[in-house]
């Protein structure tokens, strides 16, 4: 009964300090801001840390008491948290750290919780009463000196911020350890999450348990720890005292040290009360034992924390979309990103390249309106580019020509070029068109979806097929050979004289017979042809032709004498075989009879002559034998080889 009267005392007065030490909390807030906002967060270069997995081992009964006189020490203790300024982390102040009070390294590491609370992220909130020492090996023994080990442990259910500490000894070069992220900038962080651990040892030691399969998060420089008398503790990123452990003579510490060990060290291990959570009175000698290295670790996992924007709420390891982020200050701004135009719908429609003036035409086949905005015009000559100005828009089904000389670019004329129409970033070829040896004053055209050259150059409209350009005056085109030839003129008469006129007949010139013109009177025995206006011989009834003879008579439109036949008149009989034409009154062959005729299946034909056939033969062998003279001539030499050999062989 009296133990419980006790107890309930204690319980009374921890309640009455708590309500005494809420203002003076306010005031340990404001003072810590101040002086965190005068120091800077420099420290020492750290390593890369590796992440792994934690672990515990369970804790046995004899060490789950906590006395109520230790709470009850422990809250009035942390009432003095704002009468202690922070400190930065140089060699001086550290051995300035090291001749603290207990009192007062205890009221740093309130005051330290406080401060840092302000700066995280609202999901890393620094508590640093979690954070702890739980192992320490400050040798191997005898001889093993360098063989040390030391594990800090999260005992609290939060995620901690642990960017920066430092775990320093109490040796001539006190900074055993920093905590620094991988990459070293604003927004990184390094963080210890709940309830894990994280360990780090000498090469000694690793060297010694390398056959246990024992690797740390990560390793310190040996004989960095006093064997009997020293001590070990943890400083946040302001120097302010977070957690340690003293032994023998050693400063530094969490209320009462322990006991000071052998000379040949030994280990240090924090009492367990439960399954991952470690006794913490903030008094070493009660919360400290003597021990034995565990047979096996479980390595904490520590990880790097990447936050990409320090100015937005909460912790992002990715920078939002639309966003960009300053790498000196971690910070995020909102960016306004131009859409690039893609040009997309615009076709190369035609090229004037072998031309004074030359043009390359685009063309609108969508049924929309496109800006040309961006847009961007190139050659295979070099790499300036046409870039369309603002407000140029091509309307539906319209045509656009930009001519050379009003641009940087370069047109290949004679030999082969090609044209690119790209998107406004340049990053996507919209079109592109090739030509090669293009006749001069020709375009390359697209007519009916067919690439083709044409002589109709419609720069700015529908393209036209023109295979030639027209003739001149005088010439036609030549369809077989596309080429212009001389087109032939009748040839015009000469003119005729004065007085003359061309007949029509004749195509003659004849003189033109005048009115009242007298013509010489023609010669005795003449007469004037009324045709030809000519004179001509008359034949009078006194002139007289020679008579024919008896059996003859004169023809009236010849003049001449011809034989008259009378029935009278017998004729030579036809050879056998022959019958006399009627008409011609001549023989000629017949066919022996009328039926014989008739059974021929077809015309009669003529037969050739047989001697004509024999002479045809006498030719082709003549042909044939002039050719085989010509052969041996040709190929004497070869033949003359052959037969050497051939008679060498024989013989």
């Amino acid at each position: 009964m009296k133990r419980l009267l006790k107890l309930t005392k204690q319980v009374y007065i921890v309640l009455m300090l708590v309500v005494l030490l809420i203002p003076h909390q306010a005031v340990a807030l404001e003072a810590v801001d101040v002086a965190n906002n005068e120091q800077s967060s420099e420290q020492p270069a750290a390593v890369d840390l590796i992440p792994a997995q934690a672990g515990v081992e369970q804790a046995s009964s004899a060490d789950s008491t906590i006395a109520a006189s230790d709470v009850a020490g422990r809250v009035v203790e942390q009432s003095h948290a704002a009468e202690k300024p922070v400190q930065k982390p140089t060699t001086e102040n550290i051995e300035q750290v090291e001749q603290t009070s207990t009192a007062e390294a205890k009221a740093d590491r309130v005051g330290s919780s406080q401060s840092q609370t302000e700066s995280l992220p609202t999901d890393l909130v620094a508590q640093h009463q979690g954070i702890v020492v739980s192992q320490v090996q400050t040798s191997g023994g005898t001889g093993k000196t360098a063989e040390e080990l030391i594990e800090i442990y999260n005992n609290s259910d939060s995620d901690v911020d642990v960017t920066k500490w430092s775990i320093l000894s109490d040796t001539s070069a006190p900074v055993i350890y920093t905590f620094s992220p991988a990459v070293n900038e604003p927004g990184n962080y390094v963080v210890l999450p709940a309830r894990s651990y994280f360990v780090i040892a000498t090469p000694a030691f690793v060297s010694a348990h390398v056959n246990e399969g024992f690797s740390p998060d990560d390793s310190f420089a040996n004989s960095k720890i006093s064997n009997s008398n020293g001590s070990i503790r943890i400083i946040d990123a302001s120097a302010n005292f977070v957690s340690g452990v003293a032994w023998g003579s050693g400063t530094i510490a969490d209320g009462n040290p322990m006991a000071a060990l052998s000379s040949a060290g030994g280990v240090i291990e924090r009492k367990a009360i439960d399954t991952l959570v470690y006794q913490d009175t903030l008094d070493n000698k009660s919360d400290f034992k003597t021990g034995q290295l565990r047979q096996s670790y479980q390595i904490g996992s520590i990880r790097d924390v990447y936050d990409a924007c320090l100015n937005i709420e909460g912790v992002s390891e990715l920078v939002p979309e639309g966003w960009l982020r300053d790498k000196k200050t971690g910070n995020c701004t909102e960016s306004i990103v131009e859409v690039k135009n893609n040009c997309e719908g615009i076709a190369i429609s035609e090229i004037g390249a072998n031309l004074a003036k030359q043009y390359i035409e685009l063309h609108n086949p969508t049924n929309r309106d496109i800006d040309l905005k961006g847009c961007i015009l190139m050659t295979n000559r070099s790499t300036k580019q046409y870039i369309f100005p603002s407000e140029t828009t091509l309307k539906t089904q319209a045509y656009l020509s930009v001519y050379i000389e009003t641009t940087d670019l370069t047109l290949t004329k004679t030999t082969s070029g090609t044209v690119y129409f790209l998107s406004e970033d340049g990053l996507r070829e919209v079109d592109s068109v090739s030509y090669k040896d293009l006749d001069p004053d020709t375009s390359w055209s697209k007519i009916n979806d067919k690439w083709q050259q044409t002589f109709s150059l419609t720069p700015g409209d529908q393209n036209q097929m023109l295979a030639y350009l027209p003739c001149d005056n005088g010439y036609i085109r030549n369809e077989l050979t596309g080429r212009c030839n001389k087109q032939a003129v009748a040839a015009l008469p000469t003119p005729c004289k004065d007085g003359q006129y061309r007949s029509e007949e004749t195509g003659r010139c004849r003189a033109i017979a005048l009115a009242g013109s007298t013509l010489t009177p023609c010669k005795e025995g003449q007469y004037r042809s009324e045709e030809t206006n000519r004179c001509r011989s008359i034949a009078t009834t006194t002139s007289s032709l020679k008579p024919c003879n008896d059996d003859q008579f004169r023809n009236p439109e010849t003049g001449r004498c011809k034989k008259i036949a009378s029935t009278d008149d017998i004729l030579k009989p036809c050879d056998a075989g022959y019958e006399r034409n009627p008409e011609t009154n001549r023989c000629r062959k017949v066919v022996n009879s009328i039926t014989d005729a008739a059974a021929i299946p077809f015309p009669v034909e003529s037969i050739n002559d047989g001697a004509k056939i024999f002479a045809a033969w006498w030719a082709l062998g003549g042909v044939l034998l002039l050719g085989a003279c010509y052969a041996v001539w040709e190929w004497r030499q070869e033949i003359r080889n052959y037969l050497s050999g051939f008679r060498s062989r024989n013989s």
